[in-house]
């Protein structure tokens, strides 16, 4: 399992819940926190501006240790900086073979600020360029790890389409080496 996470863009959805937009990334950056304490201490406590829990047990517990790898997703300097500090993966929500090369790099100077070691951590990416084993393998070339391949619509139609699409642009060319 993948435990997936970003801030959210939708002002509207925060003011749904009455919480404010503006504190969504210091937030999310205590609730890593906590969640990777419940899953990994025996009676966990914590105490943080948001969040307080103590006197309590959470069970089961992961079978990944030492917990579920986090991915944090997005594509702002801070984004890239909550990944660094306290994901295990980074995923880009939409980046072009011309962006990625920037955002690797501030990737890296993240990272390295953070004390963390590349070979330890996972880069995906979502390509927003015209998909196919090319783009793939472009992507590879430049670091990613996993590439992302957007399938999802409420339109069947699309989806069969798109799966199509990779099977021949992907798959097939890749069995053929």
């Amino acid at each position: 399992m993948i435990f997936g996470v970003g801030v959210g863009w939708m002002a509207e959805e925060f003011a749904l819940l009455g919480e404010p937009f503006h504190e969504r990334g210091v937030r999310m950056d205590e609730s890593l926190r906590l969640v990777k304490t419940l899953w990994t201490e025996r009676n966990p406590t914590f105490a943080g501006r948001y969040f307080r829990v103590s006197d309590c047990a959470v069970t089961p517990k992961p079978v990944q240790r030492p917990h579920v790898p986090v991915w944090v997703g997005g594509d702002s300097p801070a984004a890239l900086r909550r990944a660094a500090r306290l994901g295990d993966g980074w995923h880009s929500a939409g980046t072009s073979l011309a962006e990625l090369p920037g955002k690797l790099t501030q990737l890296a100077e993240e990272l390295a600020t953070a004390g963390r070691d590349r070979k330890d951590f996972v880069v995906s990416a979502f390509p927003t360029d015209r998909f196919g084993l090319d783009v793939v393998r472009q992507f590879a070339a430049q670091g990613v790890d996993h590439v992302m391949v957007p399938v999802f619509s409420f339109d069947a139609d699309k989806v069969r389409q798109r799966l199509e699409q990779i099977a021949t642009d992907v798959i097939e060319p890749y069995r053929r080496g």
